[in-house]
């Protein structure tokens, strides 16, 4: 019996309603004028999860590589992760694939014909032995998201720029010590996360993402932020902690939709004094860089709620000030012995 008749039935039990299925196997019912809306209500929310049921099964999911060969042109989603043994051979036979999961499958090689995946949206490649991705993953001009964390590359693929869809990439846990300049033209990007590489020097124009919400640097050997970084104005998280930063571009302070900032240990030795322009810093973290006086400005950051300023010289009355300053604010310090 479908949800909705099942849904239906144990109503009518509850309240006074006529209940019945004609010839034709159509429910109707008859109820009181009171009742009429809520049940009418509770109806249609069986409905919707009805049909959501229906889509879900029609959408063809598979966990084997050997069933879904059986007919490659029906699989929407290949989720064979875990699988040492995958063979990927015959991958050009799934044209209407859009999502492939192949996380922890010891894949040391991607082959070229990745490039008939067509209709691919998805593609996750996490904890695996890459040490490349060959240049015709590009040709995804669906890709939505890209995922190839854990793995050992050294570089992107050429033209990663005609991933112009991508609105998420994860490039944690590589090898990677140079970006391609071409990297600066993924417009739709939201998350991007660079995490644990070798990056040393960041591509000119890089932050010239409109639409990005998260960044994630951390852990890498970038000295320097370009000016540009300050186009980023959606940017709600950003992450540079573990670098070799010396100063921030004063153009940071336009990212006002910033909610986290963390420059945890790196060469600090000074914040902007337009910092106040992050009326939205929740969260700041500031510990264990080379800053012996913050601006003042800093108190007027009424948002904020934790700054951790440990492993610093701070003068401990200034810190008493802030304290002060900004009573909702847990303020973290502990001076450098």
């Amino acid at each position: 019996m479908p949800p909705v008749y099942q849904f239906a039935k144990i109503f009518s039990k509850y309240l006074p309603i006529n209940l019945f299925v004609d010839r034709n196997n159509t429910l109707s019912a008859k109820f009181h004028t009171k009742v009429k809306y809520a049940f009418f209500y509770a109806l249609c929310i069986a409905l919707i999860d009805s049909f959501q049921v229906v889509n879900a099964q029609n959408r063809k999911t598979y966990y084997s590589l050997n069933k879904a060969m059986e007919n490659p042109e029906s699989v929407i989603n290949l989720l064979i992760s875990h699988n040492p043994d995958v063979n990927l051979h015959n991958l050009q036979k799934f044209i209407n694939l859009e999502s492939l999961r192949l996380e922890h499958c010891y894949i040391k090689v991607l082959p070229k014909s990745i490039e008939k995946l067509t209709s691919l949206e998805i593609l996750d490649l996490r904890n695996n032995q890459l040490k490349k991705l060959p240049n015709e993953i590009t040709n995804l001009k669906r890709l939505r998201v890209l995922l190839v964390s854990n793995n050992s590359l050294k570089r992107l693929p050429d033209g990663i720029e005609k991933l112009n869809k991508l609105i998420e990439l994860h490039l944690d846990n590589n090898k990677i010590k140079h970006l391609p300049q071409d990297i600066i033209y993924l417009k739709h990007l939201k998350w991007l996360s660079l995490k644990n590489n070798k990056i040393k020097a960041l591509p000119e124009g890089f932050g010239n993402y409109t639409k990005l919400i998260s960044l994630n640097l951390k852990h890498n050997s970038i000295k320097t932020l370009p000016n540009s970084i300050g186009k980023s104005k959606n940017l709600e998280r950003l992450n540079i902690s573990q670098n070799k930063l010396r100063k921030l571009p004063k153009e940071i302070s336009n990212l006002t939709k910033l909610k986290i900032l963390n420059l945890n240990e790196n060469n600090l030795k000074s914040i902007p004094t337009n910092i106040r322009n992050l009326e939205n810093l929740t969260e700041c973290y500031l510990g264990n860089n080379l800053l012996t006086t913050l601006p003042k400005s800093i108190t007027q950051l009424i948002s904020l709620l934790r700054l951790t300023l440990s492993g610093n010289e701070l003068v401990k009355s200034d810190i008493d000030n802030l304290k002060n300053a900004l009573p909702k604010c847990w303020v973290i310090f502990k001076n450098k012995k």
